[in-house]
């Protein structure tokens, strides 16, 4: 199993670096003033679907398994999707709350999210909806004014530090030389962090550094364009590994950034800083478009 998921926290106790969500959470289940929607939002992998689980399985909420469950938003995304969802939140829960998790919910269409409204606002007694994204700002006001808000900062460092000696030490790895690196790699996220971890323990020591360079990307073709964009290849060459890259924009964007993140702070690079500039802004609208002209950017430096 993974990392990410065999040391994923189960309790609030496990969780590292959000105590100001977790002790507010608690203190709401602690008095029964649990609001029925709530916005957990933040950057990827700091951990706002995780809380959500383990809200919904804390034992003061009283869900059975079968009360608990958890959709990808992108599915429910259109209006007609939504409706379906709020007819099966109408069904009687098996224990004491039903809970319904909504991940990464800003990709409803705008008139799915405005369908949804009426369910957020007269939702059936004992029903709870956790809404979690990482783009808070792609929600309708009205969405985002129904839910009690929980915003989840990035990780800082020594809160990556314990969590990654923790792992570490479990798994009995020794990265006391590359923990800097680690931890700069991951970038507030918790997820990275141990992904990389995962990479970097079955193989030579010699290959860590290459490997943290490289965010969290796994694909061959990913890793292959990072090497091509800090090295200036062709832009023939480039533009046929971009044609092979099957992973989403925004994924690709954040191993360029990581890869150059990780040369700058151990050395002072010009290149790696324009690539840095040259992935700066996401790729939500442009999508492949946007991935396409950075990475010409990056070569051309235009």
């Amino acid at each position: 199993m993974e990392l990410y998921k065999e040391f994923r926290p189960q309790t609030f106790e496990e969780v590292v670096g959000q105590s100001t969500a977790v002790q507010m959470l608690s203190t709401m289940l602690d008095h029964s003033r649990l609001p029925q929607s709530i916005l957990f939002s933040g950057p990827s992998g700091c951990g706002k679907t995780t809380l959500a689980r383990i809200l919904a399985n804390d034992s003061r909420l009283g869900c059975s398994v079968m009360d608990i469950s958890e959709i990808n938003s992108s599915s429910y995304r259109g209006v007609d999707g939504v409706r379906e969802l709020s007819r099966m939140s109408e069904l009687c829960p098996m224990g004491k709350s039903r809970v319904w998790i909504l991940d990464e919910v800003h990709k409803l269409t705008s008139d799915a999210q405005h369908a949804a409204l009426k369910m957020l606002e007269d939702t059936p007694r004992g029903t709870y909806f956790f809404l979690c994204t990482t783009n808070p700002e792609k929600l309708i006001k009205p969405i985002r004014t129904r839910c009690a808000d929980v915003n989840l900062p990035a990780l800082k460092s020594e809160d990556l530090e314990k969590l990654l000696g923790r792992v570490a030490k479990s798994i009995k790895l020794d990265v006391s030389s590359v923990s800097d690196e680690l931890v700069d790699a991951a970038s507030g996220s918790a997820r990275v962090i141990l992904v990389l971890l995962d990479r970097i323990r079955n193989v030579q020591k010699e290959k860590w550094i290459d490997l943290i360079k490289l965010g969290d990307a796994e694909s061959p073709q990913v890793i292959e364009l990072c090497r091509a964009l800090f090295k200036k290849e062709s832009w023939k060459k480039v533009a046929e590994i971009l044609r092979g890259i099957e992973e989403e924009p925004e994924s690709v964007r954040w191993a360029v950034l990581g890869y150059a993140n990780a040369v700058l702070v151990k050395q002072d690079n010009s290149h790696a800083y324009e690539m840095i500039r040259s992935f700066a802004e996401p790729f939500y609208e442009t999508k492949k478009a946007g991935l396409v002209a950075s990475c010409y950017e990056v070569i051309h430096g235009t």
